[in-house]
């Protein structure tokens, strides 16, 4: 059925004979039209021979793919004569839609229709969209290639803030370039090459990594009872976004004792502060951090302790020490006693072996 209509509207349209292009909504000459913007092309005719649009040459039969929408409509001129009013349509326009329109092929009058989109300026970006991952000092380039359709000439903008060349940052008008020698974490933001006329640019994000300055150490003893604070050394343009994670799940942060804070690099939720610390508290805590350009994670074991975790080592100690001395006490108490029971036998014996001596010789002398 489809097909059926068109057929019959080229037949109709080969009756008509093709007048002179008049102003419609699309003026002649080069039109600009953005991608799913709208246009409409009119050309007045006398209703009597031939007529039919031309793109680039060739006839325009509307179908479904290409879009496009015919109308007519009759309507007086000067005077008593009437003319046709030929219209060819776009709702959406895409790229097939640029080309050179006319309303017959020999007609000396046309519209050039644009239909802009982000393709028409190409970037250095590696992956399109993706921005330029900067490493400071090393030195950044961003380039802005425009097609054939476009001007050459291109304004370059830093964050809304029109750019111009500095002892720094070098722009080279000859091949759309900027170009910076040594650079720091102030070079990041937003770069837009723009092509005023007409009004389309492109965007070029420069971003740096998140990394982290200071990892955490392996592992952390703390007591029942005290205060653990760990901060998540990270920095990277954009601010990276950190999460928290406890044995492998998220922290859960409904807990009163815990707390996240700003670290002193003003990125949210990088200090983590849990009071007094109990039991529960001993695990792998994880810092995870993100910026949308890389994803980065460090991780600590803490280790709680009780409070009298150090006294009861002293005490064994003690007992330890009190046991010795007393074993030492018992034995030498022991060994010392028979030494003086010893001592006092061999006293007597000496005194009786001396008192008979005496005796002896007593009794010699009464001989």
């Amino acid at each position: 059925m489809m097909f059926l209509v068109q057929f019959l509207w080229v037949i109709f349209t080969l009756i008509l004979v093709c007048g002179v292009v008049t102003n419609g909504d699309v003026p002649p000459g080069k039109t600009f039209v953005r991608e799913g913007g709208k246009f409409t092309l009119t050309c007045r005719v006398r209703p009597t021979g031939l007529h039919l649009w031309y793109k680039d040459g060739v006839p325009v039969v509307p179908d479904t793919k290409n879009r496009y929408l015919l109308e007519q409509e009759t309507s007086p001129s000067f005077g008593s004569e009437y003319v046709m009013l030929m219209k060819l349509s776009v709702e959406q326009a895409v790229p097939i839609h640029s080309g050179e329109y006319k309303c017959s092929s020999f007609s000396p009058h046309s519209h050039r229709i644009v239909v802009l989109t982000a393709a028409m300026i190409r970037t250095n970006e590696e992956v399109p969209g993706q921005g330029i991952i900067l490493s400071p000092p090393k030195p950044l380039e961003l380039v802005c290639n425009t097609t054939e359709a476009l001007s050459s000439d291109v304004t370059w903008f830093k964050d809304g803030v029109l750019l111009n060349s500095n002892d720094r940052v070098q722009i080279i008008s000859e091949n759309n370039t900027v170009f910076v020698k040594s650079t720091t974490d102030n070079d990041t933001g937003e770069y837009t090459c723009a092509v005023m006329d007409p009004d389309i640019n492109a965007t070029i994000l420069v971003r740096t990594r998140t990394e982290f300055v200071e990892m955490f150490h392996s592992s952390l003893n703390l007591v029942q009872g005290d205060k653990l604070v760990l901060i998540c050394q990270v920095k990277g343009i954009p601010t990276p976004n950190v999460t928290w994670l406890k044995d492998g799940s998220p922290l859960n942060t409904s807990d009163p004792r815990i707390k996240l804070e700003a670290n002193e690099n003003e990125v949210p939720n990088s200090k983590l502060i849990i009071e007094e610390l109990n039991y529960d508290d001993r695990a792998r805590y994880t810092c995870e951090a993100n910026n949308g350009v890389n994803n980065v994670t460090s991780t600590i074991l803490v280790r709680v302790k009780d409070k009298l975790a150090a006294l009861w080592p002293f005490l064994g100690i003690c007992a330890e020490v009190a046991v010795l001395c007393a074993i030492i006490f018992v034995y030498e108490k022991k060994r010392v006693k028979p030494d003086f029971d010893e001592s006092d036998t061999d006293q007597n014996v000496e005194n009786k072996n001396l008192s008979d001596q005496r005796e002896g010789k007593e009794i010699r002398q009464r001989k």
